[in-house]
């Protein structure tokens, strides 16, 4: 499926589209979309959170129930804190393998948090 950039209104092919929807899915604070409350998910709520472990775990629970439940598209297999971006924000690397394509090729996407 192919759909449309949020910011430019121009095409996006599959993998961008789901790596936009993604990003969409995890940013957007859970309760805040009208008729749809239960869309999004706590990854807001642990911006000043402590970096420890137990954020860590919750950083990546966080992520794959959300996805799991709004991106039919993709299933996780794995997702990391990877390093800090030239501005100190930190990156998350997901990964997991594509459900909408015969024999479920890999997909990898970086978001910036």
């Amino acid at each position: 499926m192919s759909g449309m950039d949020r910011t430019t209104g121009k095409p996006l092919a599959d993998e961008q589209h789901i790596a936009q929807s993604i990003t969409d899915i995890v940013t957007t604070p859970l309760g805040t979309r009208v008729e749809r409350r239960d869309y999004g998910g706590p990854l807001p709520e642990l911006v000043d959170a402590p970096q420890n472990k137990a954020t860590q775990l919750l950083l990546f629970a966080s992520i794959t129930g959300p996805v799991r439940k709004w991106e039919p598209r993709v299933r996780l297999t794995k997702v990391a804190l990877g390093a800090l971006t030239a501005a100190g924000r930190p990156t998350l690397t997901i990964d997991g393998r594509r459900t909408d394509l015969p024999g479920n090729p890999p997909f990898s996407m970086s978001l910036a948090l």
